[in-house]
């Protein structure tokens, strides 16, 4: 069961991709080195994705 805390209300999710929206390619970019450097294990399930993009 969740908490309540756990539970994102949906006007802070978008305001949060408004804000980042900008420096989208920055944050994509940092979000995938930081997963494969801490999750070593899932860099094989992006294989055949272009994270360049």
């Amino acid at each position: 069961m969740r908490s309540s805390s756990a539970i994102l209300p949906i006007e802070i999710l978008e305001t949060s991709f408004e804000k980042i929206k900008p420096r989208g390619e920055e944050f994509a970019a940092s979000f995938y080195t930081n997963l494969f450097k801490t999750y070593r294990e899932t860099k094989h399930l992006f294989t055949k994705t272009d994270l360049d993009k």
